[in-house]
């Protein structure tokens, strides 16, 4: 009956699709439409723009959606004289400059930027100088004065400072036609997690820590039971007003992204309310958010603001597309994307060897974000480095990076282009998740010859046979990895050995802060059944090579538990999972042998080195399942690291929010009899 019923949709679509084939093509070339306008004419403001007006009308029904794809409607910037066009700007331009030296610092600055394509200022400008500039100066985004996130946005002090703040940037812009719009700043809101640690530090007589303290009484229920299970040290609600330290909370997660679209409505409010009134000709780009903010955080937020603006760092350049989708499906706003490159070498951050790596980065951010429809305007990180940064497009002394530039020219000179065409044909270069979707990694897991002992010394291992094969960097920008992975089993468990080269181990808090510590991250899905979400055979483990026992200097497994899947909730200590590490620091000598055709030469290569090594064996219990030869096996590995380089590697998918919570994503494992090395 159902499979009949498909056909006959499927049908229905195909017979519509033909008859409607003519007008589609006809409409191909109609007329431009505008659909919809946010801000006033003689002003910047955003349009969207049907560029296929009857596409745009046909995409809209849900029968023949799926057939239409592109519709061609646009988001665009739109100049005071009506000229559209996709935003390609530079932030931190003149910022920090001396004021003798910087109106000639933003002349010389925007000539540069204008030959290079690009037809904007960004973020953090120096206003000042901006401001003085005479004749025909780039259009910039300014700083609205709007406060910061973290300042306890429900006390009632920050109303009025906001206010005030406004009003004094109002007098000074005057009637300025040529600012872009107006951002709230880069509050570093990277979790809503971390949100409710920040005001959970609070005093009790904050009306932002009492406000919290009802958010989380709402979300139990007012069942102490609740809360207890959260924070097991606090014994009611009025003692969790005292409560400064909360860094043992199981379900911060949940409970921030509670907090957090409260907290971001009321914010986004007190400032469009002071920017109605002082500045109302100007865009509300809003405050710049994480590209990891749930969705209904965005919500929240959306009706205070003409524009999300998202800031965005990829460890190879590609865009988390479906989560931009996500946030312009659920909130019909567009989107400003502000991208932060990888650093040159080193400096904080993601960082790549060469100028080729951050030539390719651009590439792909700029390209991948004017390709989205729904992003009007794409943010570069910055115009010259400080004293601690390597990812300007000027160096501290201010000698250009000229592989950078000449990517950068050619890239900026297509975009308008690839933003009215769309990205058909260039997904797997300009976005993450379609990188990886054909085909994911197979391998035999063999059996072990004989029982391994879990104490971080990976000497045990066979030789051959029981390497994860094709670990990879979820960045393509440089070609080595620096991590490698053996895996097999035996009759107690699915074993593990990780050696990861570093030149620090960085852990603070494994039950808050591992997501900013060096890791392994196992998942598993025990039925080897390709499933979109977690289930009952799925399992999460989080390997630490430190945060164990009682110093905190031994390695550490944890469960993370995700809602279907065969746990009850989050295990910090996973006992039954056997852990070891080590770790090496010093100079290690190796033979060296260099062969030319029947010559050889035998040396001894002394290198400084760093690294750490961690095992572990799963129960089979922990999986679920009895181990046979021939059962498949939906595994996933990810091991991050933090010290001399942030970076990640991985065997079938990086880590991003759809990988992660999706085991069709993860690699497949047949478990084999005893290897024959």
């Amino acid at each position: 009956m159902i499979t009949t019923m498909m056909a006959d949709r499927h049908s229905a679509q195909r017979l519509l699709a033909i008859l409607l084939f003519p007008v589609i093509l006809a409409s191909c070339s109609g007329r431009e439409r505008v659909l919809q306008k946010i801000g006033k004419d003689g002003y910047w403001h955003l349009e969207r723009v049907a560029h296929r007006p009857l596409l745009s009308v046909l995409g809209r029904i849900p029968l023949l959606s799926s057939l239409v794809g592109d519709t061609g409607d646009r988001w665009w910037f739109v100049s005071p004289k009506g000229e559209r066009s996709f935003l390609r700007m530079v932030s931190s331009v003149g910022d920090g400059e001396p004021a003798s030296r910087a109106a000639s610092f933003m002349v010389e600055a925007q000539r540069n930027l204008t030959a290079w394509g690009f037809n904007g200022f960004g973020f953090y400008v120096n206003e000042v100088a901006w401001a003085g500039m005479d004749g025909n100066r780039l259009p910039a985004v300014l700083y609205s004065g709007g406060g910061t996130i973290w300042a306890g946005i429900f006390d009632d002090w920050v109303p009025p400072t906001v206010e005030e703040s406004v009003k004094g940037q109002a007098a000074s812009l005057k009637d300025a036609r040529d600012v872009l719009g107006l951002f709230y700043g880069l509050d570093g809101a990277s979790s809503p997690r971390l949100l409710l640690l920040a005001y959970g530090s609070f005093p009790r007589e904050s009306p932002s820590k009492v406000r919290l303290v009802e958010v989380i009484r709402r979300r139990c229920k007012g069942d102490l039971k609740q809360l207890w299970a959260r924070i097991p040290n606090v014994k009611t609600f009025e003692e969790l007003l005292d409560k400064r330290n909360w860094e043992a909370y199981d379900g911060a997660d949940e409970d921030g992204e509670a907090f957090a679209k409260e907290l971001y409505g009321e914010y986004g409010a007190i400032v469009r309310k002071s920017l109605r009134a002082h500045m109302p000709n100007y865009l509300a780009l809003g405050p710049v958010l994480w590209p990891d903010t749930p969705i209904p955080v965005l919500r929240a937020l959306a009706p205070h603001v003409d524009a999300l603006s998202i800031f965005l760092t990829s460890a190879d350049g590609r865009l988390s597309r479906r989560y931009f989708e996500e946030a312009s499906r659920a909130t019909g706003k567009p989107i400003l994307i502000w991208a932060a490159g990888p650093q040159l070498r080193e400096g904080q951050g993601l960082a790549v060897e060469t100028e080729a790596g951050q030539a390719i980065s651009f590439r792909r951010m700029a390209s991948g974000s004017a390709a989205l429809p729904f992003v009007a305007g794409f943010c570069w990180t910055k115009y010259r480095d400080g004293r601690e940064d390597n990812v300007a497009l000027l160096d501290r002394n201010g000698n250009r990076r000229d592989q950078v530039l000449n990517t950068i020219m050619e890239t900026n000179g297509q975009l308008d282009r690839i933003h009215a065409e769309g990205a058909e044909g260039y997904y797997p270069e300009y976005y993450q998740e379609d990188r990886f979707a054909a085909g994911t990694p197979r391998q035999d897991l063999r059996r072990l010859p004989k029982p391994l002992a879990v104490d971080g010394d990976l000497a045990d291992w066979p030789a051959r046979g029981f390497w994860l094969e094709n670990v990879k960097l979820a960045r393509d920008l440089d070609p080595v990895v620096f991590a490698g992975a053996r895996i097999g089993w035996d009759p107690a468990g699915l074993c593990l050995g990780v050696e990861v080269q570093d030149d620090a181990v960085e852990l603070l808090d494994p039950r808050v802060y591992w997501v900013a510590a060096d890791f392994v991250e196992v998942l598993i899905e025990g039925s080897g059944k390709r499933l979109s979400r977690y289930a009952p055979s799925t399992s999460h483990v989080v390997l630490l090579p430190r945060g164990g026992g009682q110093d905190g200097t031994s390695a550490l497994a944890m469960i993370m538990h995700h809602e279907g899947d065969r746990w009850n909730a989050n295990q910090y200590d996973a006992k039954a999972i056997e852990t070891g590490s080590s770790f090496f620091r010093g100079r290690r000598e190796f033979d060296h042998v260099a062969g030319i055709g029947r010559f050889t030469r035998s040396t001894r290569v002394s290198l400084r080195e760093s690294s750490w090594k961690l095992e572990a064996r799963i129960p089979w219990a922990s999986i679920g399942i009895e181990p046979k030869p021939g059962e498949k096996i939906r595994f996933n590995l990810i091991v991050h690291r933090m010290g001399m380089r942030e970076e990640e590697a991985f065997w079938a998918a990086p880590r991003d929010r759809e990988t992660l919570g999706s085991p069709a994503a993860w690699g497949q494992l047949t478990i084999a009899d005893e290897g024959k090395p």
